[in-house]
């Protein structure tokens, strides 16, 4: 399994944040620490918890970071769903909204959260909320129909996140993965996720059944969902089931519940208002089982 990664703006051990406050692109104004978020997954991708800071190692554009702050995080999040109600998901929305259901059983009682709802364009449909019901019922009441501005949604999310309260930022997407009426592109997207502080999961249902639906240019030859959850730092789900559908969206709880934040100070040089690559690597004694990693492939720093 590809290592993959995720930058996040979270609380880390009191001591260690103590008057310091946040931007949306991981740093923090009064010491220039990027925090990166890292979920770590046995072969059973259960979360391996009880880590140490001396088992990771960090690279900012391949030099290795001193570790400056590490903790445990299940701090509350700001939880945005973007879901998919285009004529492509007809026969498909049940089981979708299963798993969203089943995502927001698992939710933290702190969490906020905002509904993105697109067919042939994108709209908000439940702006940030304490009140998961809200979620539910704006999916239950849209018939699927139309055409797919995929990305459009997402960059409506994103736009979202501005108004967030949870330092914590997370995207869901419900798809089958497609578009076909989006006025951003998939580059413009990838541009603004490398700015953004939000962790995207994606759950596809392109391959759930047989016959595929009337639109050729749907399912591109790259799988766009999978290429951003990568990049993004979260996990891309491909359902072989429709029994799938709510086992994915717990695992995707358990993750979000289940990570590490790593703080470090880059060099002067590395303020240059330029995207930076991260790496991050686990290690573990010789001969213990293998683990995945992911995290966050890079930040864009701010220009001193």
């Amino acid at each position: 399994m590809n290592l993959k990664v995720l930058q996040a703006a979270a609380v880390l051990a009191a001591g260690a944040l103590a008057g310091q406050t946040a931007d949306r692109r991981g740093f923090r104004s009064n010491s220039d620490l990027v925090l990166v978020a890292a979920t770590v997954l046995d072969r059973t991708d259960h979360p391996v918890r009880g880590l140490t800071r001396a088992d990771f190692r960090l690279f900012d554009d391949k030099v290795e970071q001193t570790i400056a702050s590490f903790g445990e995080q299940d701090a509350p999040l700001s939880l945005a769903m973007v879901f998919d109600t285009s004529g492509s998901m007809l026969d498909k929305l049940p089981i979708m909204r299963g798993s969203l259901a089943a995502l927001l059983a698992d939710s933290n009682p702190e969490d906020e959260f905002s509904l993105v709802r697109f067919a042939d364009r994108a709209q908000t449909a439940v702006r940030w909320t304490p009140n998961a019901d809200e979620i539910p019922s704006a999916v239950f009441s849209r018939p699927a129909h139309g055409r797919t501005a995929l990305w459009d949604a997402v960059h409506l999310a994103l736009e979202q996140f501005k108004q967030a309260h949870k330092r914590r930022h997370a995207l869901v997407i419900f798809s089958d993965g497609g578009d076909n009426f989006s006025r951003f592109s998939q580059t413009q997207i990838a541009r603004e996720l490398a700015e953004a502080d939000v962790q995207v999961y994606a759950i596809d249902t392109s391959e759930l059944f047989a016959i595929r639906n009337q639109y050729v240019d749907e399912m591109p030859v790259a799988n766009p969902l999978a290429d951003m959850s990568d990049r993004a730092g979260g996990r891309y789900f491909q359902l072989a089931s429709r029994q799938d559908a709510q086992k994915v969206a717990q695992q995707i709880g358990r993750e979000l519940r289940s990570q590490y934040v790593l703080g470090y100070s880059p060099s002067r040089q590395s303020l240059d208002g330029k995207l930076h690559a991260i790496q991050l690597r686990v290690q573990r004694p010789e001969g213990s089982p293998r683990l995945s990693v992911f995290w966050r492939r890079g930040y864009r720093a701010p220009l001193f």
